[in-house]
């Protein structure tokens, strides 16, 4: 059997907390390929009460509402967050709703889990009555950052208590996968130029955009307006900020960088500045540190041979003088440290400034006839922060 351990690793699910105990009756096998009986410590899930009540609500509320985005939205509407303070995200709740740990190990569930291909689940003693007492573990979930198909999930019954009705819990389940069937996206045909770049300044969330009402003009680009995504989805109780027209701003902003990122304007001569770059100063700088570095451990070397030699009267002060000499060298290290640090601060310098060029002077003649991508990476290399809501806007560059 699994041990109770890996199925949660270093994080506990929401509503629970890890306690380790002593488990018996661990057979391992060891080098000499001999199953060894060895009692080993493992971790078990104990109850927090107070957390599993949110668990409850976000099952309850999934039950009424039927939607992952009303969820989020009521969530949010009513400041429930998770236990680490954030809000609650659709995938986050996803995540919670599909997770056996919260399904008591009745009969409904092991039947749900049959039909998904998963024909064994691992249980003892009391545990392999399915009766309802205890929750499920999860193993094998993952590969890498994708959630593998259920039919290759490791499912066994834990030595925690499970707090949702293996029916409600099932229902859930369907009522997701029939949602999931549903999905769609739809088809945008303006591009959004600075959805993932621009923020709203009253909350910091993301401005994504969202279509205009009313019925679009044949031959015409549909309009849309960039929208807080707290505000859109917390309904305006979290956030109340003001929408911006996504056209409008796409066109004056991309004007914008046409005029200030041109081979003659005074960004353009910046750049060219950075990208020819000096460095003999600091070359020269350095070199002569090194010197100094090397004559001072010179020094050192030769004061501390010629101690076997001094009398007592003088050895106090050749100390005197080899502390101030390792002084002297501990700063010329951190004066080399920056100037080497200052250095790759120039050549990153240096680099970007030659891609900005290469930008002005091949991508932005032919801005208008780039892919969505390129569009979007050439705005995030020439964007630091973007900000805004309403009519107004601001950009650092």
């Amino acid at each position: 059997m699994p041990r109770q351990e890996d199925g949660f690793g270093g994080i506990t699910p929401t509503g629970y907390t890890s306690q380790r105990y002593e488990l018996v009756d661990i057979y391992e096998q060891d080098n000499e390929n001999v199953i060894e009986k060895k009692k080993k410590k493992a971790c078990k899930l104990v109850e927090v009460e107070e957390e599993l009540k949110v668990i409850d609500l976000i099952y309850q509320k999934f039950g009424e509402l039927k939607s992952l985005t009303k969820l989020e939205t009521y969530l949010l509407q009513n400041k429930i967050t998770t236990k680490q303070g954030a809000n609650y995200s659709s995938g986050t709740l996803r995540f919670i709703l599909t997770n056996p740990v919260y399904a008591k190990n009745d009969k409904c569930v092991v039947q749900y889990f049959k039909s998904k291909g998963i024909q064994e689940i691992f249980a003892e003693g009391e545990r392999a009555k399915f009766d309802g007492n205890y929750g499920f573990m999860a193993y094998n979930k993952l590969d890498g950052e994708k959630i593998r198909d259920m039919s290759q999930w490791i499912i066994a019954v834990g030595l925690h208590k499970g707090r949702i009705n293996g029916a409600d819990w099932v229902r859930s389940q369907e009522l997701i996968e029939k949602n999931a069937n549903k999905r769609y996206r739809a088809n945008i045909k303006n591009e959004a130029l600075f959805s993932g770049i621009l923020k709203c300044s009253k909350c910091g969330s993301y401005m994504r955009p969202k279509m205009a009402g009313g019925k679009q003009e044949k031959g015409k680009t549909r309009r849309f307006y960039y929208t807080c995504e707290l505000k859109d989805k917390s309904k305006g109780v979290k956030c109340d900020s003001k929408n911006i027209a996504g056209l409008a701003l796409d066109k004056i902003v991309i004007e914008k960088l046409k005029d200030l990122f041109v081979p003659n304007s005074e960004i353009g001569k910046e750049l060219k500045k950075l990208s020819i770059g000096k460095e003999n100063d600091q070359e020269q700088e350095q070199e002569e540190l090194r010197k100094k570095y090397r004559k001072n451990q010179e020094e050192i070397k030769n004061l501390i041979h010629s101690l076997k030699n001094m009398g007592e009267e003088v050895v106090e002060f050749v100390n005197s003088e080899l502390i101030k000499i390792k002084e002297e060298n501990k700063e010329i290290e951190k004066k080399l440290k920056r100037i080497e640090k200052n250095k790759t601060k120039k050549k990153h310098e240096k680099q970007n400034a030659n891609l900005l060029m290469d930008i002005i002077h091949n991508y932005f003649e032919t801005f208008e006839c780039l892919d969505l991508k390129l569009k979007k990476d050439i705005l995030k290399l020439l964007i630091e922060d973007m900000k805004g809501e309403g009519k107004k806007v601001e950009i650092s560059f």
